[in-house]
């Protein structure tokens, strides 16, 4: 059955305006209806069910919920868990509503979309702008793709993707990989925030949360993600040493190493190597692909302007690198 979106404002104009916006958008999945009289929505829902409720907040005090989730329109920028700014772009109001009315499929899935892609970028050193590459390749796919990026690592700093301080998403999945598949599915939104159209899972609570997860749950958490239904293409950003690295190694259909040319980082790479060869079938480690990243030897805090040019650099680089892989 398809869900309904009603809208409820004294403006008629307004409401009007938000609906035919959500109505023009490319695969949207749900049904949309417009209301600017109180007595028209309620005649309304007495006949016909409703999934979630857009409402101004003047009905606050005035509607007692039925069974719909209800966020509301209200004409203050103060971001709270149940209310939505109206006065911002229909863009980001779609993405606020997707975020807290945790109604994360609003786009149907189609025939044309292609299978589901798991990528893994595999950092198992730090390096000048490892965080981006991830980052650039998840903006990359989002432009006409659903797309989920994970970042596996005790200190994400969000360059491009912004993270909510004090928001633990990998931890909260590494406590819920421990209570079953079925607990993980049903708390996998939760622990999504949404940036730049992006569904995000990112923070560590404390760093010795990665090494709490056994192989069996390490496995529960991939196999989750490769029966995740709603995003087309899943990020995972990673580093090494735990259980959850060789599962995603073995679990994801592309993955890249970070490389750097220098003798100490090779030296490594072929003993990581080595290891790897203990736990991991050959041709799943034959199969890393191996992407280069700019020399930043000397680069100091301040040199901004060298800075700022070896990323736009290594940003095209990504693109131009997604491009072939794709045939694009």
């Amino acid at each position: 059955m398809r869900k309904t979106i009603a809208i409820l404002h004294s403006d008629k104009a307004y409401a009007a305006k938000l609906m035919e916006y959500m109505k023009n958008q490319e695969g949207f999945f749900y049904e949309v209806v417009a209301f600017s009289e109180q007595e028209s929505f309620l005649s309304y829902r007495d006949e016909n069910s409703i999934t979630l409720l857009l409402c101004a907040e003047e009905y606050k005090e005035k509607l007692v919920p039925k069974t719909e989730k209800i966020l509301y329109l209200s004409d203050s920028p103060v971001d709270e868990e149940n209310q939505i700014f109206m006065y911002q772009s229909a863009k980001r109001i779609m993405e606020q509503i997707r975020k807290k009315s945790r109604e994360s499929v609003l786009y149907r899935r189609t025939e044309e979309k292609k299978k589901k892609q798991i990528i893994g970028i595999f950092s198992p050193y730090e390096g000048c702008f490892r965080s981006i590459v991830p980052e650039v390749m998840a903006s990359f796919y989002a432009k006409d793709k659903e797309v989920l990026f994970i970042s596996i690592n005790a200190f994400y700093d969000g360059n491009l993707l912004s993270a909510q301080e004090n928001c633990y998403g990998v931890s909260e999945l590494i406590y819920y990989s421990k209570q079953g598949k079925e607990t993980l599915k049903q708390k996998l939104d939760s622990c999504m925030q949404m940036r730049e159209g992006i569904s995000l899972i990112a923070g560590c609570e404390h760093y010795t949360d990665l090494f709490e997860m056994t192989e069996k749950e390490s496995r529960i958490f991939m196999e989750c993600l490769l029966e995740e239904e709603e995003h087309d293409v899943i990020i995972i950003d990673f580093g090494c040493g735990t259980h959850l690295m060789e599962e995603a190694l073995l679990g994801c259909n592309i993955v890249y190493e970070l490389s750097y040319s220098n003798p100490a980082y090779e030296r490594r790479d072929a003993c990581l190597k080595r290891q790897l060869l203990q736990s991991i079938p050959k041709e799943k480690v034959d199969r890393i692909r191996m992407l280069p990243m700019p020399q930043s030897d000397g680069v100091s805090a301040e040199d901004f302007q060298r800075k700022s040019r070896l990323l736009s650099e290594l940003e095209e680089q990504i693109r131009e690198f997604i491009r072939q892989e794709n045939g694009m």
